[in-house]
């Protein structure tokens, strides 16, 4: 492995990267917060495209900010999701 997580494997004689972020929690963080950007990302090429921005910098901003609220929704859900379980620990 990598410093920066990449892990590799030796095929046919070769190193190739195989993943690119080894670490679950992390990689976990990734894949559900991702998701989360594809409507915000739609949203703003919309607007761009119907000429809503002034200029490059109005897009990006506004781009910026979308993508900032989205992961705070999503880390503040899987913050709820393991601080508040739905179901009762066993006894």
């Amino acid at each position: 492995m990598l410093k920066d997580g990449a892990a590799l494997k030796n095929i046919d004689g070769r190193w190739q990267v195989v993943d690119v972020m080894s670490n679950p929690v992390d990689k976990g963080l990734v894949l559900g917060i991702f998701p989360s950007l594809s409507p915000v990302t739609n949203d703003v090429a919309t607007a761009v495209q119907a000429g809503k921005y002034g200029s490059f910098d109005e897009a990006h901003k506004d781009l910026q900010k979308k993508v900032q609220a989205a992961v705070r929704a999503r880390m503040k859900a899987a913050t709820q999701a393991t601080t508040n379980p739905t179901t009762k620990p066993a006894e």
